[in-house]
């Protein structure tokens, strides 16, 4: 164990490194801890893609919703509802592609409710119907 000269010593000499090298030490400024939010989005809709919803994550990261939605936004040119449907979409083709569970199951797994409302996005997104799209 280190006595209490020792330690009034180290930290004497930290705080002269600090002194001396002022550009080494790392600001923790808005933009990191808007590029952290953004990340813990990310990983919350990846995680929690069937169930998840803006207001949720704001209060997980205990930020406004409104903040939530500008940071996506601005980091992925994507609402949170588009970055969610992309996600949902993306795992549901996985599904279809990798396995027998019927499309019915896989719409619901996937965090959708209405099966016409399904069918017409991923169409759209992908120029299939998902039966075709399981088909080809």
């Amino acid at each position: 164990m280190m006595s209490s000269t020792t330690i009034k010593l180290l930290v004497g000499l930290l705080i002269v490194e600090l002194i001396k090298k002022p550009n080494n030490i790392e600001v923790y400024s808005e933009d990191n801890y808007d590029n952290l939010i953004i990340i813990e989005v990310l990983k919350y809709i990846d995680n929690n893609y069937s169930t998840a919803t803006l207001f949720e994550i704001s209060e997980i990261v205990n930020q406004p919703h409104y903040k939530i939605s500008k940071l996506v936004k601005k980091h992925t040119n994507m609402t949170f509802k588009e970055l969610l449907q992309e996600k949902r979409l993306n795992k549901a083709k996985q599904l279809l592609n990798e396995t027998d569970i019927s499309i019915v199951e896989i719409i619901s797994l996937v965090g959708y409710e209405n099966l016409t409302y399904f069918y017409k996005i991923f169409k759209e997104k992908y120029g299939y119907t998902p039966k075709d799209f399981r088909k080809s």
